[in-house]
C-alpha cells in the first residue's frame, strides 16, 4: 500500500491559529496533522530553524483544503458561536 503523500497547507504563529484552521478543514471532511516546531528540538533539520506550526494535509485535498479555507474567511464566520 502506497504511502499517501503529505503537503504543507500552512504555518501559523501558535498552535491556537493553526486548531481553527484545523478545525475548518474537519468539519469540510478534509484530514489534515499539525506539527509544532516549537515543541521539537531537533535543530538539525533544516526548516527548523523558524519554528512555527505546520499545517499538513493530504496532496490529493490541498486545492479542496485551500478552497474550503478561502470561504470560511469570505463569510467572516469565526467570530460566530456554534
Amino acid at each position: 500500500e502506497m504511502e499517501e503523500e503529505i503537503t504543507l497547507l500552512g504555518t501559523y504563529a501558535n498552535i491556537t491559529e493553526a486548531s481553527i484552521d484545523q478545525n475548518i478543514l474537519n468539519l469540510s471532511g478534509i484530514e489534515s496533522s499539525v506539527s509544532d516546531a516549537n515543541l521539537s528540538f531537533d535543530n538539525s533539520v533544516p526548516g527548523h530553524d523558524f519554528g512555527g506550526v505546520r499545517l499538513m494535509v493530504r496532496t490529493e485535498d490541498l486545492q479542496k483544503a485551500k478552497q474550503a479555507l478561502h470561504e470560511q474567511r469570505m463569510t467572516g464566520a469565526e467570530g460566530s458561536s456554534i
